[in-house]
């Protein structure tokens, strides 16, 4: 190292002079090396004990799920989430719009199956699918019945409180008829006359407003509070995202609506973290000085399946996130 330093260094430099910085350097070297290594070793240390903490949590879930349901919510669950006790006093109705449809059998169904199963859910809790197909209940059970994994006897549990309704989205005779069967339900859940309602619309953006006004006219409940949930793809760029969110904002107040895009759940973007934070190579240079965005792409291996209107609209788009 001495005579490369000596190379590249004027020759008038004294040789002493040299050798000192060549010293101060590699102990410069050696010791942001050691601190690196340092960080990195505590930081799989703690990825371990993350990892250990999960498997466990996963193994207690997966008992949860083959043990039978309590009636009401457990006292260790409503230790740990005490919001959930607000719950028990009210009936809650959970509206599915669109529940026929690829997202709501594929994703909207099997996560609330997990919260069920995992009494995260009020047990009394109704879950009533809405959308246009003429379908009988015992035919829609059939439908997301193979998207829910767990414990047979915990799936039928999980059905009976699954209802279904069939009607349009633009008629608010079809959700004051909806409006009257959540009351007879909400009875029967025997919390007393109050009542909260969800709205999770499983529907493309571009029937979100005819929805949300029928759903505001006719189907929501004076006795409790109402919430709508708008998930990803919201709107199918900037400009229209922007005037969907204006417009739903002139029927709804901003407590009312929840918007969420499934796809920051995805492990993919949540070992991101893990990727950038566990990698000494990657902490310097893996923020906002180096990067502007962010995108992720998730293929799939089957065609649109039932979706095509859907993707005529807006593309494939809607299976990639950018932030």
């Amino acid at each position: 190292m001495g005579g490369f330093s000596r190379a590249i260094l004027p020759k008038s430099m004294p040789n002493s002079d040299v050798m000192l910085k060549t010293e101060n350097a590699r102990q410069r070297y050696h010791f942001v090396t050691d601190q690196m290594v340092e960080e990195e070793r505590v930081l799989r240390a703690k990825l371990k004990r993350l990892a250990i903490e999960n498997h466990a949590l996963r193994e207690a879930a997966g008992k949860e799920a083959e043990a039978p349901l309590a009636s009401e919510l457990s006292s260790s669950t409503t230790d740990h989430y005490p919001e959930l006790r607000a719950l028990e006093s009210k009936a809650l109705s959970i509206v599915v719009i669109g529940a026929s449809g690829d997202l709501a059998k594929k994703k909207t169904y099997p996560a609330l199956f997990a919260l069920f199963r995992n009494q995260l859910l009020p047990a009394h809790a109704i879950i009533t699918g809405y959308a246009r197909s003429k379908l009988e209940q015992s035919k829609f059970h059939e439908q997301i019945k193979g998207f829910l994994k767990g414990d047979d006897a915990l799936v039928s549990k999980f059905l009976e409180r699954c209802t279904y309704f069939s009607g349009q989205y633009d008629d608010a005779k079809d959700f004051s008829a909806l409006h009257q069967e959540l009351l007879k339900s909400e009875a029967s859940q025997g919390k007393g006359p109050h009542a909260n309602r969800v709205f999770y619309f499983a529907i493309p953006p571009s029937i979100y407003l005819e929805t949300s006004k029928s759903v505001k006219a006719s189907a929501f409940c004076g006795t409790g509070w109402n919430r709508v949930v708008v998930e990803k793809p919201f709107g199918k760029d900037l400009e229209s995202a922007k005037k969907l969110a204006d417009d739903l904002l002139q029927i709804f107040s901003e407590e009312e609506v929840y918007r969420i895009d499934h796809y920051l759940g995805k492990e993919m973007v949540q070992n991101i973290m893990a990727v950038r934070f566990a990698n000494a190579v990657f902490e310097p240079i893996w923020n906002s000085e180096y990067i502007s965005s962010v995108t992720l792409t998730f293929k799939e291996n089957f065609g649109t399946e039932g979706r095509g209107g859907y993707f005529d609209e807006f593309g494939t788009s809607p299976r990639s996130s950018s932030f």
